[in-house]
């Protein structure tokens, strides 16, 4: 789904629509993954963004849920 916005008559794309309304945390953690191409462990990615590791793991299964990142088992 993408993202849309009218504005001065015009309708100018945004992005992917999930992406756009993830929260500033979430932004950020797609920027780092964006960035360096390649899977990350959560405490990498954790220390490439400045989070603690406490929340940020809720944050990462909420992203799952919405289907902004995908969660490798091995």
């Amino acid at each position: 789904t993408l993202a849309l916005a009218f504005e001065n008559g015009t309708w100018t794309y945004k992005g992917e629509a999930r992406e756009v309304q993830a929260t500033e945390t979430q932004q950020e953690i797609l920027e780092v993954m964006k960035t360096e191409d390649r899977p990350l462990r959560q405490k990498e990615l954790a220390d490439l963004t400045g989070r603690k590791n406490a929340g940020f793991t809720k944050t990462l299964a909420l992203m799952v849920r919405r289907g902004l990142v995908t969660r490798d088992k091995n």
